[in-house]
């Protein structure tokens, strides 16, 4: 159940990003770090660069809000890190922190995907991935031995 994902998983993970190429190259490089630490086990390590993964995801998310582009992997890029935040959480005992960013992620997916303030193209995205992310919560949640519909 317990693993991490990796940043190639998106869409064209090597596309031109304009004003959010920094962040994601930033993103990208403290996935690969986390992923790193995190199949070595050195799972507090795996913690902190995906702590900072979530960090630029979050600016990533919040900046695409409004763009035409790019709203599929500004989704993505939220659902690898709190994936990872939690899977990591998971694996340090941490489950109630676990839990808390599955429900964070399907909460936001599901607030944006009906907000009047983003693209159409952002809320198709959010709509897009929230059966996965659901499905991941209930997975998650049956793991920990809870009720799996929240």
């Amino acid at each position: 159940m317990c693993f991490s994902l990796h940043p190639g998983l998106l869409s064209n993970p090597t596309k031109p990003r304009g004003r959010l190429g920094g962040i994601y190259r930033n993103f990208v490089s403290k996935t690969i770090d986390g992923n790193e630490a995190f199949s070595h086990g050195e799972f507090a390590k795996a913690l902190a660069h995906f702590e900072a993964s979530l960090s630029h995801s979050r600016k990533i998310f919040s900046m695409s809000v409004l763009e035409q582009d790019g709203s599929d992997d500004a989704v993505h890029t939220l659902i690898i890190s709190r994936n990872n935040l939690a899977h990591t959480l998971f694996r340090l005992q941490r489950l109630e922190q676990a839990e808390n960013h599955f429900d964070l992620l399907v909460r936001t997916l599901t607030f944006w995907k009906d907000s009047k303030n983003s693209s159409s193209n952002f809320r198709k995205a959010c709509l897009d991935h929230l059966p996965y992310t659901k499905e991941k919560h209930m997975n998650y949640r049956i793991s920990i031995g809870k009720n799996p519909f929240v």
